[in-house]
């Protein structure tokens, strides 16, 4: 964690970042003011091994590797716009989202001796309320949630979402709602993974790390960073399909943009089909 506001519950040394981008500084001598000149240690040295194939357990220098990186991110955001379903008394509440408003790639852990990847660093985080209705009668439908209103019985009318707001949008890795300062919802978490899948597929960083207002400009345009067009007509191929998803949560529409879990879903079945592949070689 950051900003001196962390409980530590477990030890991991490196994150995500150090993973999608291993080789970025592993032969470029990189200035650090307490060490002197000194190189980022390559991928190898530290992360380990999967014992029945040899591969590394987290890296994006092969299609499976591609896909669990994927799916460690969205899977991240899953338990924190979802939950689990919590009982309460008369019926049962449902989750309200957590916002996380910060997410990059160097937000998540990864541990070396597993692969696991760990969704980090909340001090930025909002938790979307919503406010109980009053019970107009009506009957319930198969997309309304059950509520409670004031005496504690149930009622049949969904649970209306208040309005979220964030006064500032710093930094080039935001959704374009949060530069517009609109109402936001959980789906802004779901953009800005797609700029860790982006360097997950390219190896590359959005922008090429650029800042300032006409990043910020091209985003609130809807403007995209760009995947090299051999990605994009290798249709078929495992990063064809990650571009696919790509787009779906660059969406600049928050209402059209996939969430969390359809991604997830889209990336399970990937990964089932890549090694199935892979037994059949093997066999």
């Amino acid at each position: 964690g950051y900003c001196a506001n962390t409980v530590l519950t477990k030890a991991v040394s490196h994150t995500l970042d150090d993973v999608i981008y291993a080789r970025e500084h592993e032969r470029v001598k990189k200035w650090s003011p307490h060490g002197g000149f000194k190189t980022k240690p390559a991928l190898e040295s530290w992360m380990g091994r999967d014992d029945e194939d040899g591969e590394l357990l987290a890296t994006r220098e092969s299609e499976v590797g591609r896909i669990r990186l994927a799916l460690g991110v969205f899977r991240g955001l899953v338990d924190l716009h979802e939950g689990d379903a919590v009982s309460r008394r008369n019926g049962t509440m449902e989750w309200l989202p957590v916002v996380h408003a910060d997410l990059q790639s160097k937000q998540y852990l990864v541990d070396a001796g597993t692969g696991q990847i760990y969704l980090n660093d909340f001090n930025r985080c909002r938790f979307v309320t919503k406010k109980d209705p009053v019970d107009n009668g009506t009957s319930a439908t198969d997309n309304h949630e059950i509520g409670n209103n004031n005496n504690g019985s149930a009622t049949n009318a969904a649970l209306e979402q208040c309005p979220l707001y964030i006064p500032t949008a710093p930094g080039a890795s935001r959704s374009p709602e949060e530069y517009h300062l609109a109402p936001l919802s959980e789906k802004l978490d779901v953009y800005s993974a797609g700029n860790i899948l982006y360097g997950i597929i390219t190896g590359l960083r959005p922008w090429n790390s650029e800042r300032g207002n006409h990043i910020k400009t091209a985003i609130k345009k809807g403007e995209r960073p760009k995947v090299d067009d051999a990605i994009r007509n290798a249709k078929g191929t495992v990063d064809w399909e990650l571009t696919r998803m790509l787009d779906r949560v660059y969406e600049k529409d928050p209402q059209k943009r996939a969430s969390a879990r359809e991604v997830v879903g889209e990336l399970e079945r990937l990964l089932e089909r890549e090694l199935e592949k892979k037994d059949v070689v093997r066999h």
